[in-house]
Protein backbone atom coordinates (compact mmCIF):
# COMPACT_ATOMS: atom_id res chain seq x y z
CA UNK A 1 0.00 0.00 0.00
CA UNK A 2 1.57 3.29 -0.80
CA UNK A 3 2.00 6.02 1.64
CA UNK A 4 -0.22 8.66 1.89
CA UNK A 5 -0.53 11.62 0.27
CA UNK A 6 1.66 14.76 2.30
CA UNK A 7 1.24 17.21 0.17
CA UNK A 8 -0.55 16.65 -3.38
CA UNK A 9 0.82 18.78 -6.38
CA UNK A 10 0.08 19.32 -10.20
CA UNK A 11 3.07 20.37 -12.68
CA UNK A 12 1.49 22.76 -14.84
CA UNK A 13 0.64 22.26 -18.39
CA UNK A 14 1.78 24.09 -21.33
CA UNK A 15 0.84 27.91 -21.18
CA UNK A 16 -2.29 27.37 -23.37
CA UNK A 17 -5.87 27.87 -23.66
CA UNK A 18 -8.26 26.91 -25.66
CA UNK A 19 -12.22 29.15 -26.01
CA UNK A 20 -14.56 28.47 -28.16
CA UNK A 21 -14.86 31.21 -30.33
CA UNK A 22 -18.68 32.33 -29.42
CA UNK A 23 -16.97 32.89 -25.72
CA UNK A 24 -13.69 34.28 -27.01
CA UNK A 25 -15.40 36.87 -28.65
CA UNK A 26 -16.72 38.07 -25.71
CA UNK A 27 -13.52 37.77 -22.99
CA UNK A 28 -10.48 40.30 -22.73
CA UNK A 29 -7.83 37.93 -21.89
CA UNK A 30 -4.69 40.57 -20.73
CA UNK A 31 -1.15 38.97 -20.81
CA UNK A 32 -2.40 36.58 -23.31
CA UNK A 33 -2.35 36.42 -26.83
CA UNK A 34 -4.28 34.69 -29.69
CA UNK A 35 -1.36 32.54 -31.53
CA UNK A 36 -4.70 29.61 -33.36
CA UNK A 37 -8.01 30.06 -34.43
CA UNK A 38 -10.60 28.25 -36.64
CA UNK A 39 -14.46 28.27 -36.85
CA UNK A 40 -15.15 26.63 -32.96
CA UNK A 41 -11.90 27.22 -31.05
CA UNK A 42 -9.33 29.77 -30.58
CA UNK A 43 -6.21 28.89 -29.12
CA UNK A 44 -4.38 31.51 -26.74
CA UNK A 45 -0.52 31.25 -25.47
CA UNK A 46 0.28 33.57 -22.06
CA UNK A 47 2.78 36.21 -22.80
CA UNK A 48 6.29 34.97 -20.89
CA UNK A 49 6.00 37.46 -18.76
CA UNK A 50 2.86 35.62 -16.95
CA UNK A 51 4.40 31.93 -17.13
CA UNK A 52 5.68 30.24 -14.62
CA UNK A 53 8.15 27.93 -14.73
CA UNK A 54 6.70 24.57 -14.66
CA UNK A 55 7.36 24.17 -11.15
CA UNK A 56 4.81 21.76 -9.27
CA UNK A 57 1.83 23.76 -7.86
CA UNK A 58 -0.26 22.70 -4.57
CA UNK A 59 -3.07 21.83 -4.89
CA UNK A 60 -5.34 23.23 -2.88
CA UNK A 61 -9.07 22.48 -3.97
CA UNK A 62 -10.73 20.68 -6.53
CA UNK A 63 -13.94 22.45 -7.49
CA UNK A 64 -16.80 20.59 -9.37
CA UNK A 65 -18.73 22.22 -11.22
CA UNK A 66 -22.71 22.31 -11.19
CA UNK A 67 -25.04 23.94 -13.36
CA UNK A 68 -27.76 25.91 -10.93
CA UNK A 69 -30.98 27.94 -12.51
CA UNK A 70 -30.43 30.70 -10.14
CA UNK A 71 -27.78 31.48 -7.48
CA UNK A 72 -23.77 30.34 -6.84
CA UNK A 73 -23.64 28.03 -3.87
CA UNK A 74 -20.35 26.40 -2.86
CA UNK A 75 -20.75 23.78 -0.73
CA UNK A 76 -17.76 20.98 0.50
CA UNK A 77 -18.10 17.00 -0.51
CA UNK A 78 -17.25 14.36 2.54
CA UNK A 79 -14.34 12.96 0.88
CA UNK A 80 -15.97 9.17 0.47
CA UNK A 81 -18.40 11.14 -2.17
CA UNK A 82 -16.00 13.18 -3.64
CA UNK A 83 -14.45 9.55 -4.40
CA UNK A 84 -16.96 8.89 -6.90
CA UNK A 85 -16.60 12.12 -8.29
CA UNK A 86 -12.43 11.65 -8.92
CA UNK A 87 -12.11 8.05 -9.40
CA UNK A 88 -13.91 8.07 -12.78
CA UNK A 89 -11.52 11.57 -13.77
CA UNK A 90 -8.45 9.11 -12.95
CA UNK A 91 -6.12 7.27 -15.02
CA UNK A 92 -7.38 3.50 -16.51
CA UNK A 93 -5.02 1.33 -16.61
CA UNK A 94 -4.63 -2.19 -18.15
CA UNK A 95 -3.67 -4.25 -15.06
CA UNK A 96 -5.97 -4.85 -11.63
CA UNK A 97 -2.72 -4.10 -9.77
CA UNK A 98 -2.31 -0.86 -11.61
CA UNK A 99 -6.03 -0.14 -11.21
CA UNK A 100 -5.57 -1.12 -7.30
CA UNK A 101 -2.40 1.36 -6.90
CA UNK A 102 -4.47 4.08 -8.87
CA UNK A 103 -7.60 3.63 -6.74
CA UNK A 104 -5.20 3.73 -3.47
CA UNK A 105 -3.31 7.21 -4.89
CA UNK A 106 -7.27 8.68 -5.33
CA UNK A 107 -8.32 7.64 -1.90
CA UNK A 108 -5.45 9.40 -0.61
CA UNK A 109 -6.17 12.66 -3.04
CA UNK A 110 -9.88 12.57 -1.78
CA UNK A 111 -8.63 12.34 1.85
CA UNK A 112 -5.94 15.04 1.44
CA UNK A 113 -7.44 17.90 -0.80
CA UNK A 114 -10.90 19.03 0.12
CA UNK A 115 -13.75 18.50 -2.47
CA UNK A 116 -16.28 21.30 -3.58
CA UNK A 117 -19.30 21.60 -5.37
CA UNK A 118 -19.96 24.92 -7.34
CA UNK A 119 -23.48 25.23 -7.91
CA UNK A 120 -23.83 28.50 -10.61
CA UNK A 121 -26.23 29.10 -13.51
CA UNK A 122 -24.14 28.56 -16.90
CA UNK A 123 -23.95 32.36 -17.67
CA UNK A 124 -21.05 34.50 -19.45
CA UNK A 125 -21.92 37.55 -17.22
CA UNK A 126 -21.96 35.59 -13.57
CA UNK A 127 -18.25 34.17 -14.41
CA UNK A 128 -16.67 36.99 -12.34
CA UNK A 129 -18.88 36.71 -9.30
CA UNK A 130 -18.43 32.76 -9.64
CA UNK A 131 -14.73 33.11 -9.30
CA UNK A 132 -15.02 35.89 -6.82
CA UNK A 133 -17.26 32.99 -4.92
CA UNK A 134 -14.57 29.98 -5.33
CA UNK A 135 -11.69 32.42 -4.47
CA UNK A 136 -13.80 33.95 -1.37
CA UNK A 137 -14.98 30.62 -0.06
CA UNK A 138 -12.56 27.39 -1.30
Amino acid sequence: MPPPLVAATLVPGPAMLRIRRDVADRLELPGASEVAGGDDRVHYSLDRANRGDCSPLPIRAFVLLRLADSGITLERVPAAHALRELWPLSFRLPTLGDRERCFQGVTALADAVPVWNLHRPFRLDLLGDVVQKVVADA
